[in-house]
């Protein structure tokens, strides 16, 4: 079986669609009184067999056409957003994801939030992108919701809420920096009600600012000792 075949044959094609077309004539309506239609059977049917080690030489050839159909469709992009949430670091998936943000979706891929915080890239840029829209809020409910934002989804693991701090408590020693100390106050105290103090103080000597003095270091090494 060539590399092409391989790469399709987890995912659902000619086959499957005939057999979610024969599906969605004989489903009976559910407890909303209407019928799943041929997609929706697609998606249910992508989520129980997509297997990412199917997709190892995808990209032999070129990118696969049918992910082009997926990216171009609402529900299509729906359905590798939820895929990605399930599997960890796919590089189809991960392709996939940073050619949505490409075309264009950053508000929609921001929106799906901590979920996709394992694809790196994607986590990074959108932190910058936010980070960036923290420069220029007018209103302090415009920078709340940023922060929210942040906070959501860099709390979600030990690595993406260091990378955060590093790149907030840098950007707060600047001038005009008091929005980015705001935001890492707000991502720290939604760490330290999400895990607990003691975890989250310890990693503080991570993300000391540079400019930082001796008596600033000293109060650092002593919270986290008293943590």
């Amino acid at each position: 079986r060539t590399a092409s075949n391989s790469s399709t044959s987890s995912f659902p094609g000619a086959a499957t669609l005939g057999a979610a077309r024969g599906a969605a004539a004989a489903t009976t309506p559910g407890s909303d009184g209407q019928v799943p239609d041929e997609f929706s059977l697609l998606q249910e049917l992508a989520k129980e067999r997509f297997d990412p080690t199917k997709f190892l030489g995808a990209f032999r050839r070129g990118p696969p056409e049918w992910l082009n159909t997926l990216i171009n469709d609402r529900r299509g992009r729906q359905l590798i957003y939820d895929l990605s949430a399930t599997h960890r670091n796919s590089l189809l998936l991960n392709y996939a994801i940073q050619k949505i943000l490409k075309e264009g979706h950053e508000s929609e891929v921001s929106m799906v939030g901590g979920s996709l915080a394992s694809y790196f890239e994607v986590y990074h840029r959108l932190l910058a992108t936010r980070l960036q829209a923290a420069t220029t809020a007018t209103t302090t409910q415009e920078l709340q919701q940023i922060s929210a934002a942040v906070a959501g989804s860099c709390v979600g693991s030990q690595h993406t809420y260091v990378h955060a701090q590093q790149l907030l408590t840098n950007a707060a020693s600047w001038d005009g920096g008091r929005a980015f100390k705001r935001l890492s106050q707000e991502v720290e105290a939604t760490a330290v009600a999400k895990h607990g103090g003691a975890k989250v103080y310890q990693l503080q000597p991570l993300f000391a600012p540079v400019t930082a003095g001796e008596a600033e270091l000293q109060m650092i090494r002593t919270v986290r000792l008293l943590s």
